[in-house]
């Protein structure tokens, strides 16, 4: 199982998105740690996806997809693309899925996430498919496991108008919370960006610090809940509770203060020979 979820927010004052992924895959009695996201070159456009599903045919998903992507023109229109990616889930799913031996048939259930930009305009669309429908977001998705209960958390907490570093925030928050309530959501935590000028991956560090000092401020309001009734504690105890939680809180909003969004040009040397391979 998996969470994969993706944001539309503002960066640098355009319109952005920020994905985020936990990194545990269950395979039988076995988890293990895999790179649910990665930011792709394909041609005239850079690719995020995200998918929950069986994990080969996932990732020949999103494998057939970027071959795809890799011949389009520059400067696709999002009715445009979106159609033809749909037409990619289609082929894909009569084709692949469909043939997939399995008793089960939530096996062939395929949901993604997928994020491209233009790398000549910069233009940034934002889909969520399931099935063969493929559909624009204009506010959040999620795909993976139990994604009602985290869904009531974002509805809660997301706001449109969000910068960068406030989505960011609110990504960990929800991966965090995720963790805490599922044996198939596991650290480390995954952070895209995705915006008119670039992509960029957050430095796994920096999200483990701040996973963290985020689950450090929810388990204080935790047991701050359960002692308000609680009339065995004098006022004073829950005082000096209180104290201890603000005090979190205000270290958490330093560590903010201090989180500089990496914005490096991404496909950073790192990625950037992977990605001239795979077009060659």
């Amino acid at each position: 199982m998996t969470l994969i979820a993706a944001f539309r927010c503002e960066i640098d004052n355009e319109p952005g998105v920020i994905v985020c992924a936990d990194s545990q895959e269950t395979i039988g009695e076995y988890r293990t740690t895999v790179d649910k996201i990665i930011p792709r070159i394909a041609g005239h456009y850079d690719l995020v996806i995200g998918g929950a599903g069986i994990g080969n045919i996932i990732d020949g998903l999103v494998n057939s997809i970027e071959r795809d992507v890799r011949h389009w023109d520059a400067g696709k229109s999002e009715d445009i693309a979106r159609q033809l990616l749909a037409n990619i889930l289609a082929d894909y799913i009569e084709n692949v899925v469909r043939l997939y031996e399995t008793t089960d048939p939530n096996d062939r259930r395929v949901d993604s996430i997928v994020c491209l930009r233009d790398r000549k305009s910069g233009a940034v669309y934002l889909w969520k498919s399931a099935g063969p429908v493929i559909e624009a977001v204009t506010d959040f998705r999620l795909v993976g496991a139990d994604i009602a209960l985290y869904q009531y958390e974002v509805k809660r907490l997301y706001m449109p108008e969000s910068d960068a570093l406030s989505t960011i925030v609110l990504a960990v928050h929800l991966l965090s919370i995720a963790k805490a309530t599922s044996n198939n959501i596991e650290e480390p935590f995954k952070v895209i960006g995705v915006g008119r000028n670039g992509v960029w991956i957050e430095p796994a560090k920096k999200i483990t610090l701040l996973t963290q000092r985020i689950t450090q401020v929810n388990n204080m309001l935790g047991r701050l809940l359960r002692d308000v009734p609680n009339f065995t504690l004098s006022d004073e105890t829950f005082a000096n509770a209180l104290d201890l939680f603000l005090g979190e809180v205000f270290g958490l909003r330093n560590d903010v203060a201090q989180f500089k969004l990496s914005h490096s040009p991404i496909m950073q040397a790192m990625m950037g020979t992977t990605q001239k391979d795979r077009s060659q």
